[in-house]
């Protein structure tokens, strides 16, 4: 009976799976996103210590996507809006999908896989990324900055005050 017991275990042991890959929270900030705090409507965002190096090893985050989850706190009209985060890397930058349009406050989720990522092949991820933006947008990709649109249509998107979580998921 000794025998079989140190089998069975020793089986056990060459099956059981190697833990999962973990998320990692690349972004978790509230703020206001406005003409002041943002530049042509992109709150630049550096990414947190610990970040990954190489997002291809050990853990190839690009086989995953990106989770982006806004809770919309405040917004001054009803008028369409559109969201999307970028990462800046090297040599250029790539973008998630843009956000479902939303019209007043509440939470918007969408998921973007690496490969449907806008530009995903002009970024060598193995080199991590410099840093990201969280760009507010009309449903016509139109970033409602002031100095684009004007002050009166500007004013039908700032200022809103959001709450923005980002979050890498790999496979």
């Amino acid at each position: 009976m000794k025998y079989v017991w140190i089998l069975s275990l020793a089986s056990c042991a060459t099956t059981a799976a190697a833990p999962a890959p973990v998320q990692t929270v690349l972004v978790d900030l509230a703020y206001d996103h406005t003409a002041e705090t943002t530049k042509d409507s992109h709150m630049h965002v550096k990414p947190p210590a610990g970040a990954p190096a190489d997002w291809r090893s050990p853990v190839d985050f690009t086989a995953g996507h990106v989770r982006v989850r806004v809770e919309v706190l405040t917004k001054p009209s009803a008028e369409p809006t559109r969201f999307q985060v970028c990462f800046s890397g090297t040599p250029r930058y790539a973008c998630t999908a843009q956000s479902p349009p939303y019209t007043g406050t509440g939470v918007v989720e969408w998921d973007t896989p690496f490969p449907k990522f806008y530009q995903y092949d002009k970024v060598d991820w193995s080199r991590g990324i410099k840093g990201l933006s969280l760009i507010l947008k009309d449903t016509k990709n139109g970033k409602p900055a002031p100095e684009n649109v004007g002050v009166e249509r500007s004013a039908l998107f700032l200022p809103t005050r959001l709450h923005v979580r980002v979050t890498l998921v790999p496979l």
